[in-house]
């Protein structure tokens, strides 16, 4: 839970994590004997940020480099992470449409939908016939660092939502899982999962 949403995804974040006293592991049936319980047991936290915001804050906060008004905040776009499944027959490896499902993610603008047609494109391109319909589902972690979950059958992102989430599709960032073809069980996480038969 952040302390102030409009300093959300930047180096002057703050905030508070509520742990639950239990967990159920990963992959774990749902009942009473398998969760573990977290009370008087060492807890580890790991945290990434980007090295990019870190940057362009210091840059901002140099007196000397101060090309504009003080006191500027940067903050990293609300990170959206990309799953996508499809099925085709014929055409190329997973391995090698995957690549440019991801690559074709990696490079939309910010602010850009993900037009599912042109995800479905990629894969005939590769001489596949693909089995429609197929969507995109998309996790979205807001301003207050709730997580969304969006899914479309044509788009998502741009300049509309129906989602109701703190902060906008025009700020949004698309970060498109790894291709997990192939892999059984599924990894947990963003992904892009093609099957060919």
């Amino acid at each position: 839970m952040v302390d102030d949403y409009t300093l959300s995804f930047s180096t002057k974040e703050t905030g508070k994590l509520f742990i639950p006293s239990t967990l159920l592991p990963v992959n774990s049936p749902d009942s009473a004997e398998n969760f573990v319980s977290l009370v008087g047991a060492p807890l580890q936290i790991a945290y990434e940020k980007g090295d990019i915001v870190q940057s362009v804050q210091d840059f901002l906060d140099s007196p000397v480099d101060r090309v504009t008004t003080s006191n500027m905040l940067a903050r990293h776009f609300i990170p959206s992470y990309v799953y996508y499944d499809a099925l085709y027959i014929g055409g190329s490896a997973p391995g090698v449409i995957a690549k440019d499902i991801i690559s074709f993610i990696d490079n939309l603008a910010v602010g850009e939908a993900i037009d599912v047609s042109l995800l479905q494109q990629l894969i005939e391109n590769r001489g596949g016939n693909i089995e429609t319909p197929t969507g995109v589902y998309v996790l979205i972690h807001d301003w207050d660092r709730k997580q969304w979950m969006e899914f479309s059958l044509n788009r998502v992102g741009g300049d509309v939502t129906l989602v109701p989430y703190n902060g906008t599709p025009r700020v949004s960032f698309f970060v498109p899982g790894p291709d997990v073809s192939g892999q059984d069980p599924l990894p947990e996480g963003e992904r892009v999962n093609l099957v060919q038969v």
